[in-house]
């Protein structure tokens, strides 16, 4: 059916192959879907799929199903769940030898503030002990960890 009323045509079914139009926008108040002529999209209850391009915006209460890479810098002020932090530690060396051979303790202080369980993993220590010798006195090298949990 198509009805000419003033200015306005009203047809129940239109199929166009090409159409043209300065702006469009969808019956209702408010409308749900309006297209401006500088190229601004606004849809409510939308679903879109394929590849989205974006260079600003907001995401709101989003989920993320899969894995997903940020390349540039990621701030965040309240994460929950885990981080994945790594601490090398260098053991001391004894300064009374001239060859400055490892010697003495590491203490490793883990300060959790966490609800959540969390996992520590320690990786083993390789060291080899050596005697030396030092104003005819033997001195040998000695390796102890020591793990302080709070």
């Amino acid at each position: 059916m198509f009805v000419g009323q003033g200015d306005q045509i009203f047809m129940n079914e239109v199929f166009l192959k090409y159409l043209t139009a300065p702006t469009i926008t969808s019956g209702g108040n408010p409308p749900a879907f309006s297209l401006t002529p500088d190229g601004r999209l606004t849809a409510k209850n939308a679903d879109i799929s394929g590849n989205v391009n974006a260079n600003s915006g907001t995401l709101n209460n989003v989920t993320i199903n899969e894995n997903c890479r940020v390349l540039g810098k990621l701030s965040a002020n309240q994460i929950e769940g885990d981080l994945v932090k790594t601490v090398g530690k260098a053991f001391p060396r004894d300064s009374r030898a001239p060859e400055r051979w490892p010697s003495g303790t590491i203490t490793v202080r883990v300060y959790d503030d966490q609800p959540f369980d969390r996992q520590i993993v320690i990786p083993a220590v390789a060291f080899s002990g050596a005697k030396h010798e030092q104003d005819h006195t033997d001195i040998y090298s000695s390796c102890r960890r020591l793990w302080i949990i709070r």
